[in-house]
């Protein structure tokens, strides 16, 4: 619905925003996909709490067609998925979120290749030098929307993911990926 609050409109097309108080999660890191119908899809985020995915209009690749669905998240250590969806715990303190903790992702990525949509992601943290935590993961479905599972078919929506690159003793901050298939 392109009058939900969810959804603002400028000069260029749709910014899509989260609200504190309301959304659990970033509007960062967007990424344009279609479909093998040829249907455009964008999904982003997150930073809080997951990787949300649209469907969009094909004929202006703007107009959202679909409510944001939750399509990975980490659900780790400390913070439960009920903790997670619970709006009182919606804060920030310093401009961080204090309910990321051990459950930061963002950065996705989706692909297609061999009957198969790919979403990469990141987990943890960047940019803290030789003590970034940083690393890729990925899962894969059937189908666009899901769900993506990872190789021992853990869903990515609670938690799951295939390590592709990580820190390591020679790597750190390994992740903002992206895919891409040549002849």
């Amino acid at each position: 619905d392109v009058n939900s609050p969810d959804f603002k409109w400028q000069d260029k097309g749709l910014v899509i925003a989260s609200h504190k108080g309301k959304d659990n999660w970033n509007a960062i890191d967007p990424n344009l996909i279609i479909d093998e119908e040829g249907n455009p899809w964008l999904n982003w985020g997150s930073f809080w709490d997951g990787i949300q995915l649209i469907k969009l209009s094909k004929d202006d690749f703007r107009t959202p067609l679909t409510k944001p669905v939750t399509v990975a998240r980490r659900v780790d250590r400390r913070i439960s998925l009920k903790e997670m969806n619970d709006e009182s715990n919606f804060t920030m303190e310093g401009g961080n979120t204090i309910e990321a903790g051990e459950n930061a992702i963002e950065a996705p990525f989706m692909f297609y290749h061999d009957g198969y949509y790919y979403l990469f992601v990141s987990f943890d943290y960047c940019c803290r030098g030789e003590n970034s935590t940083y690393k890729t993961v990925y899962g894969r479905s059937k189908n666009i929307e899901g769900p993506f599972v990872d190789q021992k078919g853990q869903r990515m929506e609670f938690g799951g993911g295939t390590p592709l690159y990580g820190p390591n003793e020679t790597y750190f901050g390994v992740g903002h990926n992206s895919a891409y298939e040549f002849d």
